[in-house]
């Protein structure tokens, strides 16, 4: 995501008001949640970092169903099945390749993903979705394995 985290948070909810949405008190938390986080997070991180109860997860999962309907958030799964999400731009589409270690996702170059999906559509794919790429990145990789 290009913009700094102050201009998305501003964006996010003058947009949600020009929309009619409502900003409760829980949505804007897991706004701030995302506002100050530069990594993908799963739904209990942003219910701990939000300061939610743990009977308040049902919670977190509305908003950010409700953030990724509006486009604010993007859901990711990862190869264990593990949902995260990071943050968005309503029309924005971005492909990943994430860490298996520690789970960090990196955008791939936008050139490198339209490859990735043409190649998938000569091959005669159809009705593609979001495409992530797994491996280890370079903190965590072990110095003594590493060929």
């Amino acid at each position: 995501m290009s913009t700094n985290t102050q201009d998305w948070l501003s964006h996010c909810t003058q947009e949600m008001r020009i929309q009619g949405m409502r900003i409760t008190r829980p949505l804007r938390s897991v706004l701030e949640v995302f506002s100050s986080s530069s990594r993908p997070l799963k739904a209990e991180e942003v219910r701990q970092l939000g300061g939610f109860q743990a009977n308040e997860l049902v919670t977190v999962y509305r908003n950010l169903e409700r953030l990724q309907q509006a486009g604010f958030l993007q859901r990711l799964l990862l190869e264990d099945g593990v949902q995260v999400f990071e943050r968005s731009q309503p029309g924005e589409h971005q492909h990943h390749i994430i860490c298996r270690t520690c789970c960090r996702a990196v955008p791939l170059d936008a050139h490198v993903a339209c490859q990735l999906e043409a190649q998938a559509r000569k091959l005669g794919f159809q009705q593609l979705s979001h495409v992530v790429n797994f491996g280890i990145c370079g903190e965590c990789q072990d110095p003594q394995n590493s060929d």
